[in-house]
């Protein structure tokens, strides 16, 4: 006599068995769990189903099994995911195309708002977003409040709530053959999120050179800047390996471009501001402006004197190329006092050793 024979409950409150055979695989107990009785359907507290948790680790055989007896391919959990989200998620081509056959919605949108196809560009699965392509899947998801979409390119720009593209994630987690598939597929490289950050300039937060280079031969333009008028070559001074700032400069991104917000910083304020020394030399290497002012007054010496725990080298660095150690900011003061007003003193007494300091130190003496 089994454990079911003897009146053994095939379900529970929250994770079922059939939950568990699902999650690991067992197909045997999954079939034996059905053949009992449990709910094909069941949902745990996060609203999976059996056929999320099939799907999201890979098991074909069990999820074959699950939507032979009735499991619904396009239940959605608490976040709206729906099985395929999990599957392309994760990178599960077998399962992907069983759920794609047995009619799951290729472009179904969850909360976030995200498709299938955003989690395979975003995770890197090549194979995946070919066959969601291959099977329709929308380019251009109609956002929550029921925009038209298109299948002829990333026009409208609705993928992501802050109005990220396709192009754009794919470049940001700098997966270059993803890019090359949706560039193929007439991905814009120029298209702009809400606050106008291109493509180039959200690959500039981390990817390699090659992947600018891609971008850049397939039309990104260098000179666009986002709301706040920070370009491609801010986020690489902050972020970007120094063959990939490298190649901005190169194709002719402007060194001493000023934001409009946070008193016009330049490349060389986002370096400073990330400790990127060799950033800061390169920068300065091809032409910025070492004595570059804020709108306050403050230059690049007043921010590194006033950011406790500042690299001594980087200070060596902008006095070896001609920062001005005597300049006064908006307050009157000099990179020497705000280095001794904030306990700088390491940074203070390099100042007071190399070059003019201006000694009137003015009488005003807030500090940062």
């Amino acid at each position: 006599m089994s454990f079911f024979d003897d009146g053994a409950d095939t379900g529970c409150r929250g994770r079922a068995p059939l939950h568990t055979a699902a999650m690991f695989g067992y197909l045997t107990v999954a079939e034996l769990l059905l053949d009992y009785g449990a709910d094909v359907s069941a949902i745990e507290g996060r609203q999976w189903t059996p056929l999320h948790y099939a799907c999201s680790n890979g098991n074909l055989d069990v999820a074959k099994l699950l939507i032979e007896r009735g499991a619904d391919v396009s239940a959605i959990e608490g976040r709206q995911w729906t099985p395929l989200h999990y599957a392309c998620s994760n990178g599960n081509l077998d399962v992907a195309k069983l759920l794609i056959d047995r009619g799951a919605d290729v472009s179904a949108i969850n909360g976030r708002p995200w498709t299938p196809l955003h989690y395979a560009c975003s995770n890197g699965n090549l194979d995946v977003a070919k066959l969601l392509i291959d099977r329709g899947a929308d380019l251009c998801p109609a956002s929550r409040a029921g925009q038209v979409s298109t299948k002829l390119g990333l026009q409208s720009h609705e993928p992501g709530k802050d109005g990220s593209t396709l192009l754009h994630m794919a470049a940001r987690y700098n997966q270059h053959e993803m890019c090359e598939l949706l560039i193929s597929h007439r991905s814009q490289v120029s298209a702009g999120t809400n606050s106008g950050a291109t493509v180039l300039a959200w690959a500039a937060k981390g990817a390699d050179a090659r992947m600018i280079t891609l971008l850049l031969e397939a039309g990104a333009e260098i000179a666009t800047t986002n709301v706040k008028g920070l370009s491609a070559l801010h986020r690489a001074a902050a972020y970007a390996p120094l063959d990939a700032l490298k190649l901005l400069i190169e194709a002719g991104c402007d060194v001493n471009l000023r934001c409009f917000e946070g008193g016009g910083y330049t490349p060389m304020f986002e370096a400073l501001r990330k400790c990127r020394l060799d950033a800061m030399r390169v920068l300065l290497d091809e032409g910025a402006d070492v004595n570059a002012k804020l709108e306050k007054g403050t230059t690049l010496l007043h921010a590194a004197a006033g950011a406790r725990g500042i690299p001594i080298d980087i200070v060596r660095l902008l006095v070896e190329r001609g920062a001005n150690t005597a300049a006064r900011d908006g307050r009157d003061r000099t990179p020497l006092f705000v280095a001794v007003a904030i306990g700088n003193y390491g940074v203070g007494e390099f100042l007071s050793g190399n070059g003019p300091v201006g000694l009137n130190l003015g009488s005003n003496e807030e500090v940062y």
